[in-house]
């Protein structure tokens, strides 16, 4: 089996980048943060790697909405869309579509049937995709309104959809290093979030 490996900074996967020897042929590919960076460079790194991968895993931290969820979980996001495309109206967002009637801000749906126990075991939560992270109550409230999200990041639904259009095996699975509300970093356990998740993700490479 040959597997990508997909996050936006190194930082993330540190712990996975110091592993030399996988059961399986195992790439990794830091695209760097936001959705036209994560777009460009796994469109353009797919489209020259023979043979082709079997799988494409996107890891990293996240934010969550669902405070049921604790700091350092972690989830598998099977839905997810870009969620800051739309106009601000006296300071209220209305996403494009529903002004507009398009069809930019479509929900893309992972429905990659993967064999493992680890995956299967996982929450299975709704995300959205933003470049600016959210970090204002007003906001949380409208996305709230809009998406019903229970994870935010800055890089699944363009992962997802450049997948999706490539026609690639894909899954997308986050630790949850905040909550989303106005911005205080003091009570983020990021460094928690990423040992979790290179724990995680090591252990589901070794189960592949």
């Amino acid at each position: 089996m040959k597997i990508l490996v997909v996050a936006a900074t190194t930082f993330e996967i540190n712990d996975l980048l110091r592993t030399t020897t996988w059961d399986y042929d195992v790439s990794f590919l830091v695209t760097g943060i936001g959705t036209i960076k994560t777009t460009f460079e796994l469109t353009r790194h797919l489209l020259t790697q023979i043979p082709d991968y079997d799988l494409v895993l996107n890891v990293g931290i996240c934010g969550s909405y669902d405070r049921s969820f604790e700091l350092g979980s972690i989830v598998n996001v099977t839905q997810d869309c870009i969620a800051d495309i739309g106009i601000d109206h006296n300071a209220v967002f209305y996403p494009v579509d529903k002004i507009l009637h398009t069809n930019a801000n479509d929900t893309i749906y992972n429905n990659s049937s993967i064999p493992s126990h680890l995956i299967q075991e996982l929450p299975q939560v709704n995300g959205i995709t933003v470049n600016t992270v959210t970090g204002s109550e007003d906001r949380v409230q409208q996305l709230l309104r809009w998406y019903s999200p229970q994870v935010e990041s800055m890089e699944g639904a363009a992962f997802a959809y450049t997948c999706e259009q490539l026609n690639k095996k894909y899954v997308q699975i986050r630790s949850i290093s905040n909550y989303v509300e106005a911005r205080n970093k003091s009570a983020w356990k990021v460094q928690d979030a990423i040992k979790n998740l290179n724990h995680y993700i090591t252990y589901l490479l070794q189960e592949l």
